[in-house]
């Protein structure tokens, strides 16, 4: 699982890193540009998923090595 969580970070960070070169600076939110803001918003979305859910596992071990 740790190594799954690991290749979606870094497929996400990669597609962002992509998709930030199609951003026009003068009209972010037209085009071509528009879908590259989306797709970074999403990238950025799954790499907070995978922090939570890294947070959450590290939770759930504390708990489970306590009892």
């Amino acid at each position: 699982m740790k190594i799954t969580r690991i290749i979606i970070c870094v497929l996400a960070l990669a597609l962002m890193a992509y998709n930030l070169t199609f951003i026009d600076p003068n009209k972010p939110l037209e085009g071509d540009s528009f879908t590259a803001v989306i797709v970074i918003i999403f990238g950025g979305c799954c790499l907070l998923l995978m922090a939570i859910l890294s947070v959450v596992k590290k939770i759930e071990q504390t708990l489970k090595n306590k009892l």
